[in-house]
């Protein structure tokens, strides 16, 4: 469970930095249709160097929560548990607890806190799954409906080892990964500086051959 948290995290990164939540130049400077145009494209305060580490950390968390499916079985009071379905749910209700985190802080005006924009946090949040997936609609669901988050008991699972390998290999490689790891925050983001996603694919293969 230390493992699958390590992904959530790794999955939720950018949420849970401050500088998403940032401009790129000082507010007072910033046009109403610059502002637009920052939303449009998800730029914000984080650096592009920044960004691509969380799009690639993005990419480690699913590729090894993939891993684990593929590799392990996971039990609970012995009767096998549904890995993904186990992943999905804690992925949707920490979308959720950090809402309404965030949402109390900025309604009780929680001193010491980092002041966010509601709209944004939305924003950032919706931002993280993939079109046509079913996480992504379970998330919408439960999300607009402002569903009670749960608590989730991380212990009392048992770990066994796939009797049977997995079928194939994983590919590790940057553009892979990268690939792997980006959602439609970044999609929006990286289209608006490299005209498609092909294109900065394309451009960080030569950057990782050391062309």
């Amino acid at each position: 469970m230390d493992i699958v948290t390590a992904c959530v995290v790794g999955i939720l990164i950018n949420v849970l930095d401050t500088d998403m939540y940032l401009y790129p130049i000082s507010e007072e400077k910033i046009s109403k249709e610059r502002r637009q145009r920052f939303e449009r494209d998800d730029f914000n305060a984080m650096s592009k160097m920044d960004r691509m580490a969380c799009t690639y950390i993005h990419g480690l968390s699913w590729s090894l929560l993939k891993w684990l499916e593929e590799n392990f079985v996971f039990s609970e009071n012995d009767r096998e548990a549904d890995f993904v379905e186990l992943t999905n749910r804690l992925l949707v209700h920490s979308c959720i607890i950090l809402w309404r985190f965030n949402r109390r802080i900025v309604e009780e005006s929680v001193e010491g806190t980092p002041a966010r924009n509601l709209d944004s946090i939305k924003r950032q949040l919706k931002g993280l799954f993939n079109e046509n997936t079913q996480l992504r609609t379970r998330f919408h669901e439960e999300f607009d409906k402002d569903a009670e988050a749960v608590d989730f008991e991380i212990f009392g699972y048992t770990v066994r080892r796939c009797e049977v390998a997995p079928p194939h290999k994983y590919d590790l490689s940057v553009e892979h990964i990268i690939r792997l790891g980006l959602n439609p925050s970044d999609k929006l983001y990286y289209t608006s500086i490299y005209g498609d996603i092909d294109t900065m694919m394309n451009d960080i293969f030569h950057v990782n051959e050391g062309e």
